[in-house]
């Protein structure tokens, strides 16, 4: 939630360091920042074939 929400530290066991993330829970949080700073409705929109077709 920390991730997505772009709120800083993580909670708990992650609250100092992401150190104990796995490589592929790192890429997941990584795309989880994305998704957060970007607005969500902007990616759902870039996703949906309406918004391309004229």
């Amino acid at each position: 939630m920390a991730c997505i929400n772009v709120l800083g530290p993580g909670f708990g066991e992650v609250g100092s360091n992401f150190q104990p993330v796995t490589d592929t829970g790192i890429w997941i949080l990584n795309v989880a920042m994305i998704l957060g700073r970007l607005e969500y409705f902007t990616v759902l929109a870039l996703f949906m074939p309406h918004f391309w077709h004229w």
